[in-house]
């Protein structure tokens, strides 16, 4: 069943949970040097290579699995494959955030009801409301008509054997750069207007030209400064900013003069080309962004200045320049504002986009950034950013069903980083006079026994509760050990624990399998988690077992359960002031096309539990309100299953940012 630990003994380890200054010396002999005294064998023939970290961690799950029949090993591999179909639900759900209108939507939008250009068509009562400064750039026959600035009508011939519908439809392809129709129509009509060019390129003349010929100019001014001390200003077209942003086009609405002046702390002025250049051209180019220096107050430059580095100055604009983005409801920057960040996402970025996150309410990025820190958990975790992991991403992590890491290594890392939320709390409650002594915390270090082990069980309370402890193996490792001597965990029998109560099972302890948590949990537990390195094993063991018996082993893998459940959901608005019926109606149906459509393609009816089926329920669920940007808490989705009559306890993590 279990194997023993290749770790070494707590007795022999140093009991210091922080460095002291002496142990933070660098050691100057080298670290070769006593086994070059110890062998006469050439220096150079010896092999450094480092073992690989997943043997280790695989090898006592690989003994476990020596003693099982190919029956229980089919049924953990069931429950394995049931776990990936359920990660490419939970992926498409952090993948999903609300559309965004285009920059051609919303000109074609802002033609349709503010245009300030209309276009006849002679021996028709037909006409098409159109931007002047935008329509006049993208066809050439109308900018020779529009030459008047005075002019607010023309009028055109339009060519024989053309409808309404088609001219209709050839000016909204002026704006989206879409064309569904014939394409024999489309260069007939590209002729009669003179449209020869790119709409890019386009953009970029009309761009080009709102420099010198536009009628408002986009003004920074600082705190107390006048309109004519403003250092910083854009002269651009108002039908553009209006078009694009509701923000600018509430404040232009309001007839002001040729000035539209912004404080800087709104939009700092490095920022202004790079924002009216997204204006125009619907693109982010960061290269735009001016020397950006960030307040010294900046909660984001005072967490670098602690982590002992700065941030990548790209990484820390881009973040500002979403928040701006927010501002003037410029949802589409907003998304590649957030494209941008998840772009410079690695090992070193990781918990800073956490902590961006959490504070600024990005559920898209936290979601992200999240995963991210799930899947390269062993790694971040054996580094200093362990410590600066927030609280929810550390209790969201300890809950994952998807964490890449052994039972083992989440219980280390929780109570390592319990341990240093410790020492801070000790170091806030520490007396001025003791600070930056040689007998302060920070100089002279922390053993482990100077800890209040009441305190460090509640700081570590919240993230014990997710352990499973029934998965560590060796299932008597000393971590384990270790932390019920402390008390940080409970001992727990795990046929009295209610999280791992059996399907109506009725045997004796002595017909129970030691390792059935593993092939057979209860309906409503989670179960283990799906580590990619156990799958991998569990379907090696599978196909050497059907190398040594393959008739009876081919046999029981061809037997397919018929067992199926029905998915019959109960949807209920719970926030019927703020969402509508007919909304709700409408999310409600979207809920159960798609549960349909993703049960064609991954089998949830035929989950064989029901903590299965209710996840990839709850992972519909948060796809389709994030698509329809709607808050989680406004509507609940239960799935009614004949197993199981009581709800499923929260042992999802459906933590929004």
């Amino acid at each position: 069943m279990g194997a023993k630990s290749s770790s070494h003994s707590f007795e022999h380890q140093d009991d210091r949970v922080e460095p002291s200054s002496a142990q933070r010396r660098q050691q100057t002999r080298p670290r070769f040097l006593p086994l070059s005294y110890a062998t006469t064998k050439p220096f150079h023939k010896f092999s450094f290579k480092r073992k690989r970290s997943s043997r280790d961690k695989v090898k006592p799950f690989k003994e476990m699995l020596d003693g099982w029949t190919f029956e229980e090993l089919n049924k953990l591999i069931a429950e394995f494959k049931t776990l990936q179909s359920l990660r490419m639900l939970r992926d498409d759900a952090d993948s999903a955030r609300p559309s965004t209108s285009t920059l051609g939507e919303q000109l074609l939008e802002h033609a349709s009801n503010y245009g300030n250009l209309t276009i006849t068509f002679k021996r028709t009562n037909f006409e098409v409301k159109a931007i002047r400064c935008y329509i006049s750039n993208r066809s050439d026959v109308i900018a020779r008509l529009a030459a008047e600035p005075t002019s607010e009508l023309i009028e055109l011939q339009p060519p024989e054997g053309t409808s309404h519908e088609q001219i209709k439809t050839f000016f909204d392809f002026l704006y989206t750069d879409i064309w569904s129709g014939d394409q024999s129509i489309k260069e007939k009509l590209s002729q009669w207007l003179g449209c020869s060019r790119s709409r890019k390129r386009d953009l970029m003349r009309i761009k080009t030209k709102g420099a010198t010929e536009g009628d408002i100019r986009l003004c920074i001014a600082r705190n107390g400064q006048n309109v004519e001390e403003a250092h910083s200003s854009i002269r651009c077209h108002s039908s553009i900013l209006s078009a694009r942003s509701p923000f600018l086009h509430s404040l232009l609405s309001k007839g002001q003069d040729d000035r539209l002046v912004l404080d800087e702390s709104l939009l700092p002025a490095a920022f202004l080309s790079a924002l009216v250049h997204f204006l125009y051209t619907d693109e982010l180019d960061l290269g735009l962004i001016e020397d950006y220096e960030p307040s010294q107050s900046s909660l984001s430059q005072a967490k670098a200045i602690v982590s002992g580095k700065y941030p990548e100055g790209i990484l820390l604009g881009t973040t500002h320049f979403y928040h701006i983005a927010k501002f003037f409801q410029l949802d589409k920057l907003a998304q590649l504002c957030e494209d941008t960040i998840l772009a410079s996402l690695n090992a070193d970025s990781c918990v800073m986009i956490l902590n961006w996150a959490i504070e600024g309410g990005n559920q898209f990025v936290y979601a992200k950034a999240q995963r991210f820190l799930e899947e390269e958990f062993s790694r971040i975790a054996t580094s200093h950013q362990l410590f600066d992991i927030p609280f929810e991403s550390m209790k969201a992590a300890t809950k994952s069903l998807f964490i890449q890491a052994t039972e083992v290594e989440i219980l280390e890392c929780a109570i390592r980083w319990g341990e240093h939320e410790m020492i801070k709390r000790m170091e806030e409650r520490e007396p001025n006079v003791v600070c930056e002594t040689a007998h302060s915390i920070s100089r002279r270090g922390v053993k482990r026994a100077d800890l209040d082990g009441a305190e460090l069980k509640e700081i570590l309370a919240p993230l014990t509760e997710n352990i499973r402890t029934q998965y560590v193996l060796p299932p008597f490792h000393q971590t384990l050990n270790s932390a019920y001597k402390r008390g940080i965990l409970e001992r727990v029998s795990a046929l009295c624990d209610p999280q791992n109560e059996r399907d109506a099972r009725k045997k004796s302890p002595v017909e129970i399998h030691p390792d059935i948590d593993w092939f057979e949990p209860g309906q409503t537990v989670p179960g283990p988690r799906c580590f990619t390195p156990y799958y991998e094993t569990a379907l090696s063991k599978l196909d050497e077992l059907l190398h040594k018996e393959p008739r009876n082993s081919l046999a029981q893998l061809q037997a397919k359960s018929d067992n199926e459940f029905p998915l019959k959901l109960r949807i209920t608005n719970n926030m019927k002031l703020l969402l509508s019926n007919e909304i709700f109606d409408e999310v409600s149906d979207k809920i159960r096309e798609s549960l349909a459509r993703e049960d064609a393609t991954y089998g949830i009816r035929s989950f064989p539990r029901y903590f299965h089926r209710q996840a990839a329920v709850k992972y519909i669920t948060q796809r389709i309100l994030r698509e329809n940007d709607i808050s989680s808490e406004c509507i609940c989705v239960e799935l009614l299953d004949r197993e199981c009559s009581e709800s499923l306890p929260d042992l999802l993590d459906n933590k929004e940012a």
